[in-house]
């Protein structure tokens, strides 16, 4: 018995003083690939978009559509618009969310560090702003609607946000 647990000692000794290089070598390797390969995607995604009836809804239930085919599965949360959306981003309850160019204030350091963490991924398209005046005056500028009663959009919808920003 004794002989036996003497033997399989030494088999185990001269398997790691012939293979230790071996060892090593794995090791270095998944150390080295550690470093570069990136986390697989997640499976699930949380989008805000905006209201149910609204472009941006429908976008992310076309997006929700091609992501399954990929085995994502893409929940899609309705929102009052960009100025919720833009909250759900910073709060991480979603990862993804549609917000209106024009929506997000300025920083007042250009040079300064972006401290949100988020990253923009570019414009789905340009959003025109129409202004709609019925009245026997002809208006050339948005000064000459003040004191006028004024539909801006919805409570927390970009239109709104950028709207009151033109007009004050």
């Amino acid at each position: 018995m004794m002989a036996k647990i003497k033997a399989e000692l030494l088999s185990l000794r001269d398997l790691f003083a012939t293979a230790w290089w071996i060892i090593l070598l794995a090791g270095i390797g998944f150390a080295i690939a550690y470093q570069f390969v990136e986390p697989a995607p997640p499976k699930k995604i949380v989008i805000s978009t905006g209201s149910e009836s609204g472009a941006y809804y429908h976008f992310a239930q076309r997006y929700a559509t091609i992501l399954a085919k990929n085995g994502i599965t893409l929940e899609v949360r309705a929102s009052a618009g960009s100025l919720e959306n833009l909250a759900r981003l910073k709060n991480d309850e979603v990862q993804i969310g549609f917000v209106q160019g024009g929506v997000v204030p300025p920083k007042e350091d250009p040079d300064a560090e972006d401290e949100s963490g988020l990253l923009s991924l570019g414009s789905v398209f340009y959003e025109p702003v129409w202004v709609f005046y019925r009245g026997e005056k002809n208006l050339t500028r948005l000064t000459e609607l003040q004191g006028k009663r004024i539909a801006i959009g919805q409570e927390g919808s970009g239109v709104r946000q950028l709207a009151q920003q033109l007009l004050s």
